[in-house]
């Protein structure tokens, strides 16, 4: 699986949800730890999500929006 850290061409993360599937937070621990996912509601904010996720795991180094999109997964920094 190769990692993108740049948008799908000039799309924002919001407009990368309304034209992928199957997104998820992915929540990264620290390093040498598993990064937790943490699914995104239908209709849900990405704001609220990115927030419920934040209070999941308090210490988290990063988290990252990946959305299936063409045929492969992409990934942004939020």
């Amino acid at each position: 699986m190769k990692r993108n850290e740049r948008l799908y061409g000039d799309l924002s993360p919001r407009e990368l949800l309304d034209e992928g599937a199957e997104p998820v937070l992915l929540v990264r621990p620290g390093e040498g730890q598993a990064p937790y996912r943490v699914p995104l509601y239908s209709g849900e904010d990405l704001d609220a999500a990115v927030a419920r996720a934040r209070s999941a795991v308090p210490d988290a180094e990063a988290i990252e929006l990946q959305v299936y999109l063409r045929g492969r997964f992409h990934y942004v920094r939020l």
